[in-house]
């Protein structure tokens, strides 16, 4: 094994053996799978460390690192998906090959560190990898850690991530897709984001009408592609603007949870607060949650407009544009609706003279 290590070390160290080494592995990637890739480079450290240090790593002995750089990467799934275009990936990680005694059999099982991943323009399209869902994502800067990773088990901690000029477009099928010849094994990918901060954020939602501007967004979130639910602990949001339908509010702030769990058709939120000085107003809303199937919204909480405050349940049919609600005013403000109106004074102490 450590004669073999070596002779494949020494192949690959010269540049143009590198380079025919990655066209024979593109062509023949994409001769054997229904996938298109294509890439201009590629940089891959193991091809890079010393036969002693892979001849460790593959017995178990010590971890092994690892670092990539790719410049212009696409992969498409023939016939059905872009997928994936990235101008420029860059990665350091870290391989417990020490924690899994069989390499060859157990590789998906073993945990990675990751140290550093970035990506720039960087576009994501799937149709069908998601059921009953389609996905566009376009980023211009990607950046996160990871303190243990295992593909295996589906399970992706992200830290520290980092989305700048973000695009995301969801768009939820009326009617689920044929699957009677599909593979129906669950997929196993949960993303789970405990300090994102996201800039200049587009976030799309249909055939909801459902459209959402932030300037910041920080947040606590668990994404479970497999199990369909996606929930937000923890939302701050700044220079915010969301319009659902005809329905347009612009709001200076946000901060509270919100779940999205398409199995059940429903977006819920439990402690929801938002202010908007542009139309004088605040809410508090302690539950909120929106029917996917039936297209409506109930909400419950105090809300403030222009000086009038009031506890309010209310629904509102985005599909009909109707709404009910049910009102307890606290306290009524008629100034912002009087206007330059004549002042009259229907009672006071009588004027001398």
């Amino acid at each position: 094994m450590l004669l073999l290590l070596i002779a494949a070390t020494v192949v690959v160290v010269t540049p143009s053996a590198r380079k025919a080494v990655l066209d024979k592995g593109v062509a023949i990637a994409n001769e054997k799978t229904d996938y298109d890739i294509d890439l201009d480079s590629l940089y891959l450290s193991p091809f890079h460390h010393s036969p002693k240090v892979l001849y460790r790593a593959y017995k178990g002995e010590t971890d092994l690192p690892l670092e990539i750089a790719i410049d212009s990467l696409f992969i498409g799934h023939r016939g059905k998906d872009t997928l994936v275009y990235t101008r420029s990936l860059r990665l350091k990680a870290i391989a417990r090959t020490s924690q899994i005694s069989n390499l060859q059999s157990q590789i998906l099982n073993m945990p990675i560190v990751i140290e550093q991943l970035q990506l720039e323009t960087t576009t994501f399209h799937s149709d069908s990898l998601i059921e009953a869902v389609g996905v566009d994502v376009v980023t211009k800067r990607l950046a996160l850690t990871s303190p243990e990773m295992v593909i295996a088990e589906g399970k992706y901690p992200l830290n520290g991530l980092r989305l700048d000029d973000t695009f995301v477009g969801i768009d939820l099928r009326e009617t689920a897709p044929d699957t009677t010849a599909q593979d129906t094994t669950p997929l196993l990918m949960a993303y789970d984001v405990t300090d994102g901060i996201m800039r200049n954020i587009h976030f799309r939602l249909t055939p909801l009408g459902m459209d959402i501007r932030a300037n910041h967004l920080s947040t606590d979130v668990l994404a479970d592609v497999g199990g369909n639910l996606y929930d937000a602990k923890r939302l701050e949001v700044g220079d915010f603007t969301f319009d659902l339908g005809s329905l347009h509010l612009p709001f200076d702030t946000i901060h509270g949870n919100a779940c999205v769990d398409l199995n059940k058709n429903l977006i819920t939120s439990n402690g929801l607060h938002a202010r908007s000085d542009e139309i004088g107003a605040t809410a508090d809303l302690q539950a909120t949650h929106m029917d996917i199937e039936t297209l409506c919204v109930n909400v419950e909480g105090d809300a403030t407009y222009q000086g009038s405050k009031a506890r309010l349940r209310a629904s509102y049919d985005i599909e009909h544009e109707a709404y009910d609600a049910q009102v307890h005013i606290e306290r009524v403000n008629l100034t912002p609706f009087l206007g330059d109106s004549t002042h009259v004074v229907l009672a006071g102490p009588r004027s001398q003279g």
